[in-house]
């Protein structure tokens, strides 16, 4: 599947990079969340910098992109000895939809943005 370029559609690098950090920091804070992922910090750390940094590699490739897949994999390595588990799944998605809202992404682009990041929970 090709999504063609998808970063400047939801805002560029500063609105992609203010989604990452709102959505992670308020996932990591959230009741229960935080002491279980705590020993795992470095993970956290790691998917921040590739979604601030590499960002492309996920919003502007397609599924067979070796630079796609190589993100992909930096996320499953990362997260390897995360017990990261489906609720999980489902609060990082919508804590990441939030930082998308809250770094004011097209309504109209939030699908597709959610479609691509919830690629991250199952690498």
């Amino acid at each position: 599947e090709s999504y063609g370029i998808v970063s400047g559609r939801l805002g560029g690098p500063s609105c992609i990079t203010l989604a990452a950090h709102e959505g992670l920091e308020h996932f990591m804070i959230m009741p229960g969340v935080e002491p279980l992922f705590r020993p795992h910090k470095e993970a956290f750390q790691t998917l921040l910098r590739l979604l601030c940094q590499d960002y492309t590699s996920l919003f502007d490739f397609s599924d067979d992109d070796p630079f796609y897949g190589s993100f992909l994999t930096q996320v499953a390595q990362a997260f390897a000895n995360v017990p990261f588990l489906e609720p999980h799944a489902s609060l990082f998605l919508h804590n990441m939809e939030l930082g998308f809202r809250q770094a004011d992404v097209p309504e109209s682009e939030l699908p597709l943005a959610m479609e691509i990041v919830s690629k991250l929970s199952d690498p």
